[in-house]
């Protein structure tokens, strides 16, 4: 079965790192396991030796179709779905749920945003996704990397780099490198206003070398910037070099300024 370039598709042939990534992930024979795009089910079949129950969302029908009939397992279920688009309400009747994919590239972000949305669902996520992406999401502060999305995950989980994957262990090879990342769940730490808290981050990282003053002065209103302007926090910071909670702090205390 070919690849389908629209969709991404690179599959995982090496049976060798399937089973790294699932000894890797930790589940076990009581763990319900969501895989997103099990492609020709390398990874599937490792996973269904080690879980209790595999719903795996495959948004390819010729796949879907291919890897119903190929895999008879009563603990097995495959979804012809988007996972970006799916309704997960189905699996709310588990208690949780953990994640283990090789996920198409192109939908990378979008994905994890969704699983940040949903993560009352997962209490731990294993991911195959683009290297350059993966050292993004685990920079720390001062990193070159560093940057929007490092600090909105950061925020919510514990991020781990597990280990890199070459190219040729895929057909059709990728013309980048790869690599597996960990996410677990920490403890939520209060946000005041979540929406405020977005905000400050995505326009902080929209002029990422100017300081937090000037580029608050578009976000909010005359009078609202005059309030928070001497909030208890050095607003001539640079956002590269503030952390998750550094972002977090910020928030509150301009929420708690502007009674939000």
């Amino acid at each position: 079965m070919k690849s389908k370039k629209s969709l991404g598709q690179h599959f995982l042939h090496d049976k060798n790192i399937a089973e790294k990534i699932v000894r890797m992930s930790g589940i076990n024979s009581n763990d319900y396991v969501v895989e997103i795009g099990c492609g020709k089910g390398i990874l599937t079949r490792e996973i269904l030796k080690n879980c209790k129950r595999l719903v795996a969302y495959e948004i390819d029908y010729d796949l879907y179709r291919y890897i119903q009939h190929s895999i008879k397992n009563d603990k097995f279920v495959a979804v012809n779905a988007d996972f970006l688009e799916a309704d997960l309400n189905a699996l709310r009747s588990y208690k949780s749920w953990k994640i283990v994919a090789n996920i198409p590239y192109n939908i990378t972000s979008p994905l994890i945003f969704k699983i940040i949305r949903e993560r009352n669902l997962f209490s731990l996520i294993t991911l195959m996704i683009q290297k350059e992406v993966a050292d993004r999401i685990s920079a720390t502060a001062g990193n070159k990397t560093y940057g929007r999305i490092a600090v909105k995950i950061q925020i919510y989980y514990d991020v781990k780099k597990l280990f890199n994957v070459p190219p040729q262990v895929f057909s059709p090879p990728p013309k980048v490198n790869s690599a597996v990342i960990q996410l677990r769940p920490k403890q939520e730490i209060e946000i005041l206003h979540p929406q405020l808290l977005n905000k400050l981050i995505d326009k902080s990282f929209q002029q990422r070398r100017k300081m937090l003053r000037t580029s608050f002065k578009s976000l909010f209103t005359t009078r609202e910037y005059e309030n928070i302007k001497n909030v208890d926090f050095d607003l001539k910071k640079r956002p590269e070099k503030l952390d998750h909670n550094d972002f977090i702090k910020l928030s509150n205390l301009i929420a708690e300024k502007l009674n939000l």
